[in-house]
């Protein structure tokens, strides 16, 4: 095994145990807050979310994230366009669909994604990690930065969340 092999599993242990940190804490946050949460305003639009909702957004993202940065990895151009905002209607449109949906089966579905990711991750080259794609509002990011902010980050934030 490379030094940059070597290098690349460290990195992807360390997300995949960031992730699944997350997860527990989401776990067991959600059997205790479930019916009576409601988020802090969001900062930009003032929404809040219930727990189904927040649970929902978890369940969807990391598949759509993933899908992204294999989007950079696959493009033609560097940087490669990717990624949504808060308003996209597919975000929406999913979160709505499965607020009401059985929490447990929907951390269930969190669990699956994150080792999705993790295994996607330790699978790709240092080359496809460090492609380019920009987004609208955060600008340029390697593909390796796309997986920590967007799935990793993203997950850790709305663990502490639900616990607030």
């Amino acid at each position: 095994m490379s030094e940059s092999d070597v290098s690349r599993q460290s990195s992807g242990d360390e997300y995949a145990e960031r992730m699944r940190a997350a997860a527990t804490q989401l776990r067991a946050r959600a059997t205790t807050a479930y019916s009576t949460f409601l988020s802090s305003p969001d900062e930009k639009t003032g929404e809040q979310w219930d727990a189904g909702q927040l649970l929902a957004h978890v369940a969807e993202f990391g598949p759509y994230w993933l899908a992204q940065a294999q989007l950079v990895v696959d493009g033609q151009s560097h940087p490669t366009p990717f990624g949504r905002v808060k308003s996209d209607a597919g975000r929406i449109a999913a979160i709505e669909r499965d607020r009401a949906a059985d929490p447990l089966a929907l951390l269930d579905q969190t669990d699956a994604w994150i080792s999705d990711v993790a295994g996607w991750f330790v699978a790709r080259s240092d080359d496809e990690l460090g492609r380019t794609g920009v987004h609208q509002t955060l600008g340029e990011m390697t593909v390796e930065r796309i997986i920590e902010h967007f799935c990793v980050e993203h997950l850790e934030e709305h663990a502490v969340q639900l616990g607030a």
